[in-house]
């Protein structure tokens, strides 16, 4: 679409809900040897203006795509007309490929959302499970415990130490706004829902922030507590659900698969 001589990029859409932000937007002034560009986050103030090659600006785009939900691109063709706008649209492609392609991997029911994504990036970024002997070293990992200053009787707790796996921690802050949605059921979100009411209505966002990175927390160690054979999803009052990506490649759910499995034997009697 080309507006007064600019062209505007079709939206470069990252995979949902694995993201630290939800919207990039990027002003690109195009010369021959080199792009400058002004980025935009999530509606904060425009940043200072970057310089790359034209080959540094495609590396740099593809992180971004990393980093947002979606990102929109701005540019005035001019002389150079649609080559970038070509070159953008190939990068979008790529990426849905390759999330696509991990998303099909994903071959077993899910709490209600999590999204096959975003499972199937915890599990390889994990790996085994196992490794983890406590519930402690599981936070740890993720980075997502406060940090302590106690003295005698005095405790202090404060922001979170952002160690260990920020690609997990990223992962986990999204999917646990999604359970608020999804989740009314489980446990850890139940005891939090008084402190989430009163939030919201006193417009606490500093306070629902915090609720959401101990949710967060606390569903990481519930949910390795279920991979490594602890705990059931009943128990902690999950549903459980066929990832959304399977149902569009046309895969059957898993309950309905098992449910025919089960009354196979007993006709065959």
């Amino acid at each position: 679409m080309t507006t007064n001589n600019t062209e505007l990029t079709p939206t470069v859409a990252a995979p949902q809900g694995v993201k630290p932000y939800r919207l990039i937007k990027l002003g690109v002034d195009v010369h021959w040897r080199q792009y400058v560009v002004v980025r935009q986050i999530d509606g904060s103030s425009p940043q200072p203006p970057q310089k790359f090659s034209p080959e540094g600006f495609i590396a740099w785009v593809a992180k971004q795509v990393k980093q947002a939900d979606e990102v929109h691109c701005c540019y005035e063709a001019g002389p150079f007309g649609f080559v970038l706008h070509r070159l953008l649209l190939a990068l979008n492609e790529a990426l849905k490929a390759l999330s696509d392609q991990i998303e099909s991997a994903q071959t077993e029911v899910l709490p209600t959302g999590l999204g096959a994504l975003t499972a199937q990036i915890l599990d390889r970024e994990i790996g085994d499970w196992d490794r983890f002997k406590n519930r402690r070293q599981v936070a740890s990992y993720t980075g997502l415990v406060p940090t302590e200053d106690s003295s005698g009787e005095r405790r202090f707790q404060g922001h979170i130490t952002k160690h260990g796996n920020p690609r997990v921690r990223h992962l986990l802050i999204e999917a646990s706004w999604r359970l608020q949605q999804s989740q009314p059921d489980y446990k850890a979100l139940k005891q939090r829902r008084p402190a989430l009411d009163e939030a919201k209505a006193r417009n606490n966002k500093s306070a629902r922030k915090k609720i959401c990175v101990g949710l967060a927390r606390q569903f990481i160690v519930d949910w390795w507590r279920i991979r490594t054979g602890r705990t059931t999803p009943d128990k902690l009052g999950l549903q459980m659900s066929w990832p959304s990506a399977q149902v569009l490649h046309g895969k059957q759910p898993m309950r309905a698969q098992t449910s025919s499995a089960q009354t196979t034997p007993s006709m065959a009697a």
